[in-house]
């Protein structure tokens, strides 16, 4: 069966969803969606062409729920207002010994 080294290992119950964190060359590092809690498992234990993000329930890929996870995860960013700069940000030493600029206050 698959997952059955997460499994056996007591950190995810049988059919409890699992989101892929982290996949490498053998290993995967997989997160309960219950509890959080965070286990590594064989990558050929987990389905065939499984990404980093992806949720797997009862054995295989489940492509609605690791959408609806990526949705929420896009929501929450949005809310936080994370825009990425254009351009560096300067040291705080370097512009403590002058005022800003109109253009920096904008």
């Amino acid at each position: 069966m698959r997952l059955a080294l997460a499994v056996s290992a007591g950190l995810l119950g049988a059919g409890s969803p699992i989101q892929v964190e982290l996949v490498e060359e053998e290993v995967a590092l997989v997160r309960a969606l219950s509890d959080g809690r965070t286990t590594t498992v064989h990558r050929r234990e987990l389905p065939a062409g499984t990404r980093e993000g992806d949720v797997i329930s009862h054995g295989v890929r489940d492509l609605a729920a690791t959408e609806r996870l990526r949705d929420a995860v896009r929501e929450r960013l949005a809310r936080r207002a994370l825009v990425p700069r254009s351009e560096p940000i300067a040291p705080m030493s370097a512009a403590a010994g002058r005022g800003l600029t109109d253009e920096e206050e904008k």
